[in-house]
């Protein structure tokens, strides 16, 4: 865009400014107005860009013109950073290609002009290093501010005059297009600035894909080029993405498609002469180092087909000489609302690609990709948003790099995110000794041979959190989101014990990442994302490292999608289960259909939850029970469903016989999947030689007939027998999804494989019948992707817990509420007389808002309702206290009291009472709830008087879908 000294453009900011935090870019090219540039006097001082805060008093980025020199700025809660080149004047020919980066505290300028380049590096002052951005805070002036907008002081210049375009934030494209407000500037009439613009710059040819979108070719033979027997179809492209979806081609249920899986290239088509993933001629190429790469797939006349990579033929494979017809074509990517499901069994992958592809073209012809539909897509591919600064691990996996010219002493950092309570998030080994840094029961550890710090609070919450540590000697400093967690004078001076690995199991020289080559005792690897690597190098800048240079073991780069955006995932809000009659609650406990009924809280983000998903392995023994009828068992058995798990072993599915000694099963052993069957004297074990235990979803088939049984993952066939039995399965009810009843299990299961898989599992079905309604479900929640926070989450009405306690006069009922309905019970106590003849009862409850509670002491009964004003469906944390003194009861919700008086004082409950927290089963009888349901939402503190209730729950006191120990964060 043009600017006049008058005119500015708020700009739209990027979407996760947490990306922001550590690490942060910003690339753009700047000319300055022919008029100013022919000045030869030093008074050029321009305002250029600003990102932060609205009030500027806080945390911000900004750059200028100053004498005619660009300046960079910085403000992080101290003193400003400032970094300025002195050599290089912007001037007003040619544009200047201009890269601001900051690396926590430390920050680099650098200004290109033709082929020339100028830098500037230096450090914020104090002790703050992240920059704080709040979404509702935020503005992106570039050019100009309004006139009622102050600057800080030393950014307080005239508007700016000449030519800026807009290249990249981090690793996003942007432009000035994309704006929220214009001032003094009109885009039609205003004449854009011509720049000369590399290859691969933003050219016709040209796209960049950001991971979330495609292209779609809605009538691929538009123009009649397809129809030949001959096609070819040709592109480029570069990426750092293990598994992607380049091309995907259909006709009805035939198609051709080209895919990364795991870093390689894969064909595989249908057209009536094969279905099956082409194997390589070659050693298989990695594709995915974000160096560009050709690629030419073609079919012959004469019934050949082949795949070339960069001028090598991959695959050659014989097929028949027919046409192959294509009504649309997708690029990067499918739409959602399309067939999925079946797209990923044909091709193996739909995961969306990210990256650059370049000169796409059909029959040697580029087709005009710009007038097509897209999304997600923007032309051009920047060298920046190639750069791999995130990576997923997943319990098994690490990176290495080399460490030329160690130092003894080093300053470094990351960001990390996780759930899992143990880990190792980096070990250096260098000849003058070992430093590790790990998770050790949530909180950080860094430790050497003689010294160990440790960290005094918790950080595996799901949510990122910013790691700066510092050796000097034996001195270690450890600093998490800018607050200091241990200093060396706090530090445990005693020989370490952080981390057995022997050192010659390791190479020398080395940084490791996420884990070490050979777990040993005591080792355990990182299992989350870390992503903004930088480590202070001798007489070098301090920049972030692009990991694609790491040396890589079982992780995926760039993977680690942003925990506040559904972007990528097959998410959805405002996901609760559906309310359900009392008569029938125990049935479906957890449905694809989570939609918000009129009981719920309506001005609540419901917390994130995958599709049609559960989570299984809250407790060892978690499981749904489907008492499917007899016969859908037949002489062919074919089960289906998809499983997503960080666990090496755990029970996936299993049914009894109806002797008791036969069984079928599906479960995990060392990560890998295994099918189980004996039917009398008959035995099948299929298990996959590869482990599937690595955060990702998976499917799974298995079919069984008479005469052969086959195990397909990923639509791959991994193992098959031709075992014959010729006797159907009889099965004996009920169908254990996720887990099993350890009274069932048959004794050939390995041991830690009984137990229930910890994971995700969706879309199962036996012989086309959806499990999608248990009838009892134990422990078992909607897959929620976190964050996390403690305390007892009740994810349906039914679900509820079973305490034992004893109450006594005078004593108080205190517990925390987060809830996601309006009413529900929250805790009914009664002392029994019989199976369920009520003697005494204390209801505690919601009802339309408000706190109720409800006493019956033999016949009579009393009944109040809060006068609390404050609205408990806030997505906030709520005290309640109930107290009794007397003839009359405290109800205390926050802060506001409500007191009920009784005509006498009612019998002492005599011990043991039963207590049940969030409903009740329905052999208790309690006929003034009728209509009430059960508690939605989140609990935690619960006491009765002074003793604490639900810290420990075994197994057989939860029922339906309630996770004991956390819940999702909103």
């Amino acid at each position: 865009m043009r600017f006049n000294g008058t005119s500015g453009v708020q700009v739209q900011p990027v979407d996760n400014l947490d990306d922001l935090k550590a690490f942060s870019l910003i690339s753009f090219y700047i000319k300055r107005g022919e008029k100013l540039a022919h000045r030869q006097d030093s008074a050029v001082n321009l305002f250029i860009m600003y990102l932060g805060s609205r009030q500027a008093n806080k945390d911000f980025i900004g750059v200028a013109l100053e004498n005619g020199n660009l300046v960079y700025m910085y403000n992080l809660g101290g003193a400003d950073g400032v970094l300025r080149v002195d050599d290089k004047r912007v001037g007003g020919e040619d544009f200047s290609f201009v890269r601001i980066e900051r690396v926590r505290q430390h920050g680099r300028l650098r200004v290109t002009e033709k082929q020339y380049t100028s830098t500037a590096t230096g450090s914020s002052p104090g002790k703050f290093s992240l920059l704080d951005l709040e979404r509702d805070d935020v503005v992106f002036y570039v050019g100009g501010v309004p006139e009622d907008f102050v600057l800080p002081s030393k950014l307080r210049y005239p508007n700016f005059i000449g030519c800026i375009e807009l290249g990249t934030i981090n690793d996003n494209p942007v432009s000035l297009y994309n704006f929220v407000k214009l001032q003094n500037m009109d885009p039609h009439k205003s004449t854009p600035c011509g720049r000369k613009k590399g290859p691969l710059e933003h050219s016709s040819n040209t796209f960049y894909f950001d991971g979330t979108g495609y292209i779609r070719v809605a009538d691929a033979n538009y123009d009649g080029r397809i129809r030949a027997l001959m096609v070819k179809i040709n592109m480029e492209i570069r990426t750092s993405s293990n598994n992607a979806l380049l091309l995907y081609a259909a006709d009805n249920d035939k198609f051709l498609s080209l895919t990364i899986q795991n870093g390689v290239l894969k064909l595989a088509y249908n057209f009536g002469f094969n279905s099956t993933i082409t194997p390589p001629l070659i050693k298989e190429k990695l594709v995915n180092d974000g160096q560009p790469h050709t690629v030419h797939v073609i079919h012959t006349g004469k019934g050949k087909m082949y795949l070339r990579l960069d001028r090598s033929t991959i695959i050659r494979k014989i097929t028949e000489p027919k046409t192959m017809n294509f009504k649309e074509i997708f690029l990067g990517g499918i739409p959602p609302h399309a067939d999925r499901e079946r797209i990923s069994e044909q091709v193996g992958v739909i995961n969306e690609f990210k990256g650059c592809l370049l000169n796409f073209k059909v029959q040697e012809n580029i087709l005009n990709l710009q007038e097509l539909m897209m999304k997600g897509v923007s032309t051009g591919c920047p060298d920046d948003v190639l750069v791999s600064r995130k990576v997923r691990l997943v319990g098994h996996g690490f990176m290495a790099m080399v460490l030329k010219d160690p130092d003894p002493d080093m300053e470094m950092g990351f960001t990390f995110r996780t759930i899992e309570p143990n880990g190792t998030l980096l070990y250096r080994n260098v000849q003058s000794g070992t430093m590790a840094v790990q998770l050790e029961n949530g909180m950080v550890a860094m430790s050497t041979e003689t010294t160990k710090a440790v960290s005094n609070r918790n950080y595996n919450d799901g949510v990122n959190h910013y790691l700066h540590l510092l050796k000097t000697g034996s001195q270690l400093h450890l600093v998490i989101d800018d607050e200091d967690v241990a200093k060396d004078d706090e530090a445990l001076h005693a020989p370490s014990q952080a981390l057995h690995v022997p050192s010659q199991a390791l190479d020398k020289n080395m940084l490791y990442v996420g884990g070490v080559p050979s777990m040993h005792d005591g080792v355990q690897n990182f299992t989350g994302c870390i992503s903004d690597l930088f480590l202070q190098r001798p007489g070098k800048d301090v920049i972030v490292e692009n990991l694609q240079h790491f040396k890589k073991t079982q992780v995926s780069l760039g993977s680690c999608i942003d925990p506040h955006s559904p972007v990528g995932l097959d998410l959805h809000r405002g996901t609760r289960p559906r309310l359900r009659k009392r008569e029938s609650r125990f049935q479906n406990q957890v449905q694809s259909d989570w939609h918000t009924m009129g009981k719920s809280c309506e001005i609540l983000n419901f917390p994130f939850s995958e599709l049609d998903a559960v989570a299984t392995g809250t407790t060892p023994v978690s499981r749904q029970e489907f008492d499917l009828p007899q016969k859908l068992f037949t002489k062919r058995i074919q089960i289906v469903m998809e499983m997503r798990t960080s666990a090496s072993d755990g029970m996936l599915l299993y049914v009894q016989g109806e002797n008791q000694t036969d069984f079928l099963s599906l479960f995990l052993k060392n990560g890998c999947i295994v099918f189980d069957f004996k039917r009398q004297d008959s035995k099948i074990r299929l298990r996959s030689q590869r482990v599937y235990n690595d955060g990702h979803w998976h499917k799974i088939y298995l079919i069984k007939d008479e005469e052969r049984c086959q195990l397909i993952v990923n639509g791959k066939v991994i193992r098959k027998s031709l075992h014959r039995v010729s006797a159907p399965f009889v099965m004996s009810r009920p169908l254990y999804l996720g887990g099993v009843d350890p009274i069932k299990v048959s004794k050939d299961i390995p041991g830690r494989s009984v137990t229930s898989a910890k994971g995700c599992i969706r879309g199962a079905a036996v012989n086309d019948f959806r499990l999608t309604q248990a009838d009892r479900t134990l422990a078992v929640t909607p897959c929620f992707l976190g964050p996390f926070e403690p305390g007892m989450y009740f994810a349906s009405e039914g679900s509820f817990i079973t305490l034992e306690s004893t109450v006594l006069q005078d004593d108080e009922i205190a517990l925390e509420v987060k809830p996601q309905v309006h009413s529900g019970m929250l805790v009914y106590m009664a002392n029994l007389t019989g199976q369920s003849d009520v003697k005494f009862s204390l209801s505690l409850y919601l009802h339309q808002g408000k706190v109720g509670i409800h006493v019956q002491d033999g016949a009579k009964e009393f009944q109040t309702t809060s006068m609390h004003t404050q609205p408990l469906c806030d997505g906030q944390w709520h005290r309640i206290t109930v107290l009794w003194q007397g003839k009359s009861i405290h109800v205390t919700v926050d802060s506001e009291q409500t007191i009920m008086k009784v005509p006498h004082t009612p019998n002492i409950v005599q011990p043991p009472v039963v207590l049940y927290v969030g409903d009740v089963p329905d052999v208790v009888k309690v006929p003034w709830m009728s209509g009430l349901g059960g508690y939605v939402g989140c609990l935690r503190g619960l006491h009765i008087g002074s003793e604490r209730l639900g810290l420990s729950l075994a197994p057989a006191q939860l029922r339906g879908a309630v996770h004991p120990g956390r819940c999702p964060l909103v």
